[in-house]
């Protein structure tokens, strides 16, 4: 059939427009006839001018279709870009509603055009009995949609009448379809439990379509959720996998651990599959069909041809994946599986872009945990040094699954030194993220073994992460944790490692923050009690806190080294010192024995000093000195005195045990510390100095300052 000319649809559009029809159906048939022919430019224009009768018109939803079409070719536009949130808010400008969609659609925020567009679409068609999934709740049936709050309440499979924000369902709602594997289990779950039964092999195929692949555990976990019986999961795979090991669109791997995939068609990589991948447009499809073929041949069986035609496909990927990363951490798998590296345009730049810690750890969330363990292996190949560094300074960014991929890969390459720095360096900071604490409290042993820092600390830091917000991954890791940290066995291998008067102390936190932990409080409380029976006595406080004005603080550091000093006592000098009573009672006649007498003494001189270094562990504790203000001097401030001389000095005012004269480091319960504390800039003081008494104008009061801050953690390099 022949095309109609430009000028026919041309003709056809402006009377439509004048009639006030503009089907939109027709519209884009004709807008396809022209780009089909070869004539896109005609066809934006004329869409261009379709789109400005829609938005004038109020015909929204019309025009978003129009607008999405365009986009595919268009994205990258800023004039395009321009033109979409210029006809949309024209289109919008009537519509209440419309104009809330518009306010969530992203083009504020810089968005790409794209996702502002389908963001926009989503809104548009979100409506009751609309079917979801939600990777934390699972399926769900959309109950009820409320434009004014601008909120949608969803009734998933795990939680009833879940409201979200249209902010929060945008980014975690994804729409199934009809013929979803859920939607069907929700509407007609007699019919699968029959395939179940007759054809084992429909239902592996039904989940791969709606999940996409997977491992044969996954889909052991997902079919066994409620469709087969856990006792029966034997009998069901060994009969699926025996009909579709004949199945030329079903690729089951040889490793329990690879993924079950199902093919388009059947794979025949011949002339024209290789004409196919050639005319392929989408960057996600062109990797797809590679990933295919990998998984099939092998790279010496190509030819120079097919090789050529990889070769540009995968530039035209790595140009259009820009910014996103994991396409573009998948292109580059291929471009060096197929050994195209030299004809692929910038693909060594793109590369190494990935030795930025950040870009890594944005492309590892997106990749598959398979793909990403290739992925590492491939920057260890191109740059070993770099790669391993930028393995190290991802850690803190990783989450909980990146976080094990990572440190399981430095194993591997013998770089996990690196990494356990990185730990080392958060956990002397009291700032450990809380994959790393989650990861170190699974395996409190480790600290020690890897030189992470005092067991004892494990329980104080992990309270310290729990007392924060969070969101997404670090969420679900902040859970796992709280989880675990309540367990019975996890306290039973942790409470040893405290001495009697940490675990007061860590009881008396639970406790006075107990609203403010992301953790069963109560129960916790109540698991400690049972395993440490003698810190019943702290329950029967009915306050349950301290005396504040009994509390006095002091720096990490110092407070650390308190701890050491009791923990070398107790556990050092104190046996051994029984060791020396016990062999001098050897020598016989005590009342002539010098030996014994002057062990004894020691004795009495290492327990009051016990006695002392516990009471002071248990009226002070340690702090990052985080202040609200500094308009006053006192503990974490910084002040600068000039005396009637002109000469200044600087006084850092820390914690009851600090001083450090190089550092200008005093204690504020020192005599110079508590003269200034609670003074002014401008306020006169008089100081005690070495020639005596001396008159001073307090000229600054500030912060402390980063290298103070680091000496107050006790950080090593400021040690």
């Amino acid at each position: 059939m022949e095309t109609p000319s430009i000028q026919d649809i041309e003709q056809r559009l402006l009377e439509r427009m004048e009639q006030g029809t503009l089907p939109i159906e027709a519209v884009e048939e004709d807008l396809a006839a022209l780009a089909e022919a070869g004539k896109p430019e005609e066809a934006d224009s004329l869409s261009a001018l379709v789109e400005d009768a829609l938005a004038e018109r109020g015909r929204g939803d019309d025009l978003l279709r129009l607008l999405l079409r365009r986009a595919d070719r268009l994205a990258d536009d800023r004039a395009f870009r321009a033109h979409c949130e210029t006809v949309l808010q024209a289109a919008f400008r009537k519509d209440v509603v419309g104009r809330k969609h518009l306010g969530h659609a992203g083009f504020e925020t810089g968005r790409p055009l794209k996702e502002c567009l389908h963001r926009l679409m989503f809104l548009r068609r979100l409506a009751p009995g609309m079917f979801f999934l939600e990777k934390t709740w699972g399926f769900g049936v959309v109950r009820e949609v409320d434009h004014y709050y601008e909120r949608v309440t969803v009734d998933f499979s795990r939680k009833k009448g879940h409201e979200m924000a249209f902010a929060y369902a945008l980014e975690s709602l994804h729409p199934v379809s009809e013929d979803h594997f859920c939607v069907r289990w929700h509407k007609d779950p007699e019919s699968l439990t029959a395939l179940v039964r007759d054809r084992p092999d429909e239902i592996v195929k039904l989940a791969l379509r709606s999940f996409g692949a997977m491992s044969v555990p996954r889909l052991q976990e997902l079919l066994c959720e409620g469709i087969v019986k856990p006792d029966e999961w034997k009998r069901f795979w060994d009969a699926a996998r025996k009909a579709l090991k004949n199945d030329p669109l079903v690729r089951i791997p040889a490793r329990r651990s690879d993924a079950v995939e199902l093919l388009a068609k059947a794979p025949g990589f011949d002339a024209e599959w290789f004409s196919a991948l050639a005319a392929e447009r989408l960057p996600e499809r062109v990797l797809e069909r590679l990933e295919t073929l990998e998984a099939a041949v092998a790279p010496d069986a190509l030819g120079d041809a097919e090789r050529a035609t990889i070769a540009r496909r995968l530039t035209y990927v790595l140009s259009a994946s820009e910014r996103d990363l994991g396409w573009t951490a998948r292109g580059l798998l291929q471009v060096y599986q197929w050994g195209v590296a030299d004809d692929v345009s910038a693909g060594s730049e793109r590369l190494r872009r990935f030795f930025d810690p950040g870009t890594l750890a944005a492309a590892g969330r997106e990749l598959a945990p398979r793909r990403f363990r290739r992925f590492l292996e491939l920057l260890f190949r191109s740059d070993a040094e770099a790669a391993m560094s930028a393995v190290a300074g991802t850690l803190p960014l990783a989450n909980m699954t990146l976080y094990n991929e990572l440190m399981e890969f430095a194993e591997r390459a013998g770089q996990g030194e690196r990494c356990w720095k990185v730990i080392r360096e958060h956990w002397a900071a009291r700032r450990p993220t809380v994959e790393m604490l989650y990861s170190l409290a699974r395996r409190p042993a480790a600290i020690t073994e890897q030189g992470v820092g005092t067991p004892a600390d494990l329980p104080f830091l992990v309270l310290d992460c729990l007392e924060g917000s969070f969101s997404g991954d670090r969420l679900r890791a902040a859970n796992q944790l709280a989880e675990l940290c309540v367990q019975r066995d996890w306290l039973q291998a942790v409470l040893p490692l405290l001495t009697p008067l940490q675990r007061e102390e860590m009881l008396r936190r639970v406790r006075q923050k107990a609203g403010r932990l992301a953790l069963d409080a109560q129960t916790l409380t109540g698991r400690m009690v049972a395993l440490c029976p003698e810190l019943s006595r702290l329950l029967e406080d009915a306050s349950g806190a301290d005396d504040a004005a009994a509390v006095r603080f002091t720096s990490w550091r110092t407070y650390r080294e308190k701890q050491r000093q009791l923990e070398r006592l107790v556990n050092e000098e104190i046996p051994q010192n029984s060791r020396d009573i016990a062999h001098a009672r050897s020598y016989g006649d005590l009342s002539e024995n010098f030996e014994y007498k002057a062990a004894k003494d020691m004795q009495r001189i290492l327990m009051r000093r016990q006695e002392e270094l516990e009471e002071a562990l248990k009226t002070v504790r340690g702090t990052d000195f985080e202040r609200d203000h500094t308009e006053t001097a006192g503990m974490g401030t910084t002040v600068t005195v000039e005396g009637a001389d002109g000469q200044s000095e600087v006084y850092v005012i820390l914690g009851v045990w600090d001083q450090d004269p190089e550092r200008h480091i005093v204690s504020c319960e020192s005599e110079v510390g508590r003269r200034l504390t609670g003074r002014r800039q401008g306020d006169e003081v008089i100081l005690p100095g070495e020639a005596g008494e001396r008159k001073c104008r307090v000229r600054r009061v500030e912060g402390l300052s980063d290298e103070i801050r680091a000496w107050a953690r006790g950080q090593n390099n400021m040690a």
